[in-house]
């Protein structure tokens, strides 16, 4: 009766889902609980975005060198109206956000928590359509309530993994002056969830230990859900 998707929000029954070679005790019951560590961590390729001949386009071949005397990012938790709709007021807040954003004239801007509504309007922006490339494609079909997001004016690569069906991490990597750098954006585990600082504790380690296989430099940004007690949640 009230029209609730109990699949993508997660919230069907534990027992529900079929989960592919994770023992038993280690089923996943919400969409935030840590994945199996004895589980390969793979980290795929994501499309890139540009806006071409009036449409959003993918494009390829984006591992070239680019030359710049500074760098500019910006990180930005917009905010989803997934919960408390009533009580956010996009419709106001959006046109803030985006005069923000545009103000704050980043080389690579990091989102979290974008709807498809969000992704909508944002690759609306004539600003956008003019300079970046994005992460997503306009039909948002990677976004399953929301999600984050990596826009750049600059070529990048991307990949991509998921923690669960809520949570995931991207990577972006670009060659400026002949030398590597990564950026991942992540959007870590609220104190809402149970054993959060176990899962923050997972997902950083993950990360981590993802681009220090890489070669160049790297940064971390995003939403970690840490308040005081940041210490706490990095790995050792």
């Amino acid at each position: 009766e009230q029209h609730l998707d109990l699949i993508s929000s997660g919230h069907l029954p534990h027992f529900t889902w079929k989960i592919n070679q994770v023992n038993e005790a280690n089923k996943i019951k919400n969409d935030e609980t840590i994945s199996n560590l004895e589980e390969s961590v793979n980290f795929n390729p994501k499309s890139i975005y540009k806006y071409e001949t009036n449409d959003w386009k993918s494009v390829e071949n984006l591992s070239i060198s680019v030359k710049s005397s500074f760098l500019t990012i910006a990180s930005f938790n917009v905010l989803c109206d997934v919960y408390e709709k009533d009580k956010i007021q996009t419709e106001k807040r959006l046109p803030a956000i985006f005069e923000e954003l545009r103000k704050s004239d980043a080389d690579i801007i990091a989102i979290q928590e974008a709807t498809p509504d969000f992704l909508k309007f944002l690759l609306a922006q004539d600003w956008i359509r003019d300079y970046y490339y994005v992460s997503e494609s306009s039909t948002g079909d990677n976004i399953q309530s929301f999600a984050n997001l990596l826009l750049s004016r600059l070529p990048f690569t991307l990949v991509e993994h998921k923690f669960s069906i809520q949570k995931h991490v991207l990577v972006g990597s670009w060659f400026i002056n002949n030398e590597l750098l990564h950026v991942a954006v992540v959007h870590l585990t609220s104190n809402r969830a149970k054993n959060a600082v176990e899962k923050r504790k997972h997902q950083l380690r993950t990360v981590v230990d993802y681009l220090q296989q890489q070669s160049g430099s790297y940064c971390i940004v995003g939403d970690f859900n840490t308040i005081n007690n940041l210490e706490d949640d990095l790995p050792s």
